[in-house]
Protein backbone atom coordinates (compact mmCIF):
# COMPACT_ATOMS: atom_id res chain seq x y z
CA UNK A 1 0.00 0.00 0.00
CA UNK A 2 0.84 3.72 -1.11
CA UNK A 3 2.34 5.25 2.28
CA UNK A 4 2.18 9.04 0.55
CA UNK A 5 3.15 11.76 2.85
CA UNK A 6 4.12 15.07 3.20
CA UNK A 7 7.45 15.88 2.06
CA UNK A 8 9.39 19.27 2.65
CA UNK A 9 12.24 19.95 -0.29
CA UNK A 10 14.18 22.22 0.70
CA UNK A 11 14.63 19.85 3.99
CA UNK A 12 14.92 16.97 1.99
CA UNK A 13 17.77 18.20 -0.48
CA UNK A 14 19.80 19.15 2.74
CA UNK A 15 19.59 16.26 4.16
CA UNK A 16 20.90 14.69 0.90
CA UNK A 17 23.54 17.52 0.36
CA UNK A 18 24.83 16.54 4.06
CA UNK A 19 25.76 13.22 2.99
CA UNK A 20 27.40 14.58 -0.08
CA UNK A 21 28.92 17.04 1.48
CA UNK A 22 31.96 15.76 2.23
CA UNK A 23 33.02 14.27 -1.70
CA UNK A 24 31.41 18.03 -3.27
CA UNK A 25 34.20 19.53 -0.98
CA UNK A 26 37.21 16.77 -2.04
CA UNK A 27 36.15 17.63 -5.77
CA UNK A 28 36.21 21.58 -4.70
CA UNK A 29 32.77 22.03 -6.22
CA UNK A 30 30.64 24.94 -6.14
CA UNK A 31 27.23 24.42 -5.00
CA UNK A 32 24.27 26.97 -5.35
CA UNK A 33 20.89 26.70 -3.85
CA UNK A 34 18.37 28.97 -5.00
CA UNK A 35 15.77 28.90 -2.80
CA UNK A 36 13.00 31.12 -1.79
CA UNK A 37 14.18 32.25 1.86
CA UNK A 38 11.16 31.56 4.70
CA UNK A 39 9.00 29.62 1.94
CA UNK A 40 9.24 25.86 2.67
CA UNK A 41 7.77 23.80 -0.42
CA UNK A 42 5.46 20.68 0.10
CA UNK A 43 4.97 17.86 -1.91
CA UNK A 44 3.15 14.55 -1.47
CA UNK A 45 4.96 11.08 -2.05
CA UNK A 46 6.63 8.10 -0.37
CA UNK A 47 9.91 10.08 1.54
CA UNK A 48 12.35 7.21 0.64
CA UNK A 49 11.61 7.42 -3.03
CA UNK A 50 12.29 11.15 -3.46
CA UNK A 51 15.20 11.01 -1.15
CA UNK A 52 17.04 8.43 -2.92
CA UNK A 53 15.98 9.63 -6.31
CA UNK A 54 17.83 13.06 -5.23
CA UNK A 55 20.70 11.10 -3.05
CA UNK A 56 21.17 9.60 -6.80
CA UNK A 57 20.92 12.91 -8.93
CA UNK A 58 23.90 14.48 -6.71
CA UNK A 59 26.03 11.82 -6.91
CA UNK A 60 25.67 11.52 -10.69
CA UNK A 61 26.19 15.24 -10.82
CA UNK A 62 29.32 14.78 -8.47
CA UNK A 63 30.60 12.02 -10.41
CA UNK A 64 30.20 13.56 -13.64
CA UNK A 65 31.78 17.18 -13.03
CA UNK A 66 34.52 15.92 -10.43
CA UNK A 67 37.70 16.00 -12.56
CA UNK A 68 37.10 19.14 -14.21
CA UNK A 69 38.16 22.77 -13.27
CA UNK A 70 35.50 25.33 -12.05
CA UNK A 71 32.75 22.56 -11.79
CA UNK A 72 29.23 23.53 -10.17
CA UNK A 73 26.19 22.24 -9.31
CA UNK A 74 23.21 24.49 -8.94
CA UNK A 75 19.74 23.15 -7.58
CA UNK A 76 17.20 25.64 -7.73
CA UNK A 77 13.10 25.27 -6.72
CA UNK A 78 10.73 26.96 -8.94
CA UNK A 79 7.29 27.82 -8.76
CA UNK A 80 5.13 27.40 -11.49
CA UNK A 81 1.36 27.53 -11.86
CA UNK A 82 -0.03 24.43 -10.79
CA UNK A 83 3.08 22.87 -10.29
CA UNK A 84 6.91 22.98 -9.05
CA UNK A 85 9.85 22.59 -11.40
Amino acid sequence: KDHNERICLETTIEDCLFFAADRIKAARIRLTRNYVAGQQTFITGRSALITQVLINLVNNAIESISKQKNSWIEISIEYQTNWIR
